[in-house]
Protein backbone atom coordinates (compact mmCIF):
# COMPACT_ATOMS: atom_id res chain seq x y z
CA UNK A 1 0.00 0.00 0.00
CA UNK A 2 2.97 2.28 -0.51
CA UNK A 3 1.60 3.67 -3.78
CA UNK A 4 -2.09 3.07 -3.21
CA UNK A 5 -3.85 5.36 -0.77
CA UNK A 6 -7.22 4.11 0.47
CA UNK A 7 -9.98 6.68 0.36
CA UNK A 8 -12.52 4.60 2.32
CA UNK A 9 -13.00 1.23 3.96
CA UNK A 10 -16.10 -0.93 3.73
CA UNK A 11 -17.47 -3.53 6.08
CA UNK A 12 -15.91 -6.98 5.88
CA UNK A 13 -17.09 -8.95 2.85
CA UNK A 14 -16.88 -12.70 2.30
CA UNK A 15 -14.16 -13.77 -0.10
CA UNK A 16 -12.46 -16.92 -1.33
CA UNK A 17 -15.46 -19.04 -0.49
CA UNK A 18 -15.77 -22.78 -0.87
CA UNK A 19 -19.24 -23.28 -2.27
CA UNK A 20 -21.35 -26.31 -3.10
CA UNK A 21 -24.15 -26.49 -5.64
CA UNK A 22 -27.68 -26.71 -4.27
CA UNK A 23 -28.20 -30.39 -5.07
CA UNK A 24 -24.76 -31.57 -3.87
CA UNK A 25 -24.92 -34.56 -1.56
CA UNK A 26 -25.26 -33.26 2.03
CA UNK A 27 -23.29 -36.23 3.34
CA UNK A 28 -20.41 -35.63 0.92
CA UNK A 29 -20.51 -31.88 1.61
CA UNK A 30 -20.17 -32.50 5.35
CA UNK A 31 -17.25 -34.88 4.81
CA UNK A 32 -15.43 -32.36 2.62
CA UNK A 33 -16.07 -29.47 5.02
CA UNK A 34 -14.85 -31.50 7.99
CA UNK A 35 -11.76 -32.67 6.09
CA UNK A 36 -10.85 -29.07 5.22
CA UNK A 37 -11.40 -27.87 8.78
CA UNK A 38 -9.29 -30.75 10.14
CA UNK A 39 -6.55 -30.06 7.58
CA UNK A 40 -6.46 -26.37 8.56
CA UNK A 41 -5.93 -27.32 12.22
CA UNK A 42 -2.81 -29.41 11.59
CA UNK A 43 0.61 -27.74 11.51
CA UNK A 44 1.24 -29.08 8.01
CA UNK A 45 -2.15 -27.78 6.87
CA UNK A 46 -1.52 -24.35 8.35
CA UNK A 47 1.79 -24.18 6.51
CA UNK A 48 0.22 -25.16 3.18
CA UNK A 49 -2.64 -22.69 3.53
CA UNK A 50 -0.27 -19.89 4.48
CA UNK A 51 2.18 -20.60 1.65
CA UNK A 52 -0.37 -21.19 -1.11
CA UNK A 53 -3.19 -18.84 -0.21
CA UNK A 54 -1.84 -16.50 2.49
CA UNK A 55 -4.64 -17.58 4.83
CA UNK A 56 -4.61 -18.90 8.39
CA UNK A 57 -7.55 -21.28 8.14
CA UNK A 58 -11.22 -21.54 7.33
CA UNK A 59 -14.31 -20.01 8.91
CA UNK A 60 -17.78 -21.46 8.52
CA UNK A 61 -20.15 -18.95 6.98
CA UNK A 62 -23.90 -18.60 6.92
CA UNK A 63 -26.37 -16.69 4.79
CA UNK A 64 -26.29 -13.65 7.11
CA UNK A 65 -22.59 -13.19 6.32
CA UNK A 66 -23.65 -12.10 2.83
CA UNK A 67 -26.07 -9.37 3.99
CA UNK A 68 -23.35 -6.74 3.51
CA UNK A 69 -23.10 -7.74 -0.16
CA UNK A 70 -26.88 -7.59 -0.61
CA UNK A 71 -27.03 -4.19 1.10
CA UNK A 72 -24.22 -2.82 -1.05
CA UNK A 73 -25.85 -4.06 -4.25
CA UNK A 74 -29.20 -2.56 -3.19
CA UNK A 75 -27.53 0.78 -2.39
CA UNK A 76 -26.00 0.78 -5.88
CA UNK A 77 -29.34 -0.12 -7.48
CA UNK A 78 -27.99 -3.47 -8.62
CA UNK A 79 -29.29 -7.04 -8.43
CA UNK A 80 -27.11 -10.07 -7.74
CA UNK A 81 -29.01 -11.94 -10.47
CA UNK A 82 -27.34 -9.64 -13.05
CA UNK A 83 -24.07 -11.41 -12.36
CA UNK A 84 -25.31 -15.00 -12.31
CA UNK A 85 -25.38 -16.92 -15.55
Amino acid sequence: MEKVKPIAFTDWIPNDTITFRKNFSPEMREKIVQALLDFAERDSGKEVLKNLFSINGFVLANDKDYDVVRTTLKTLGMEASQYIK
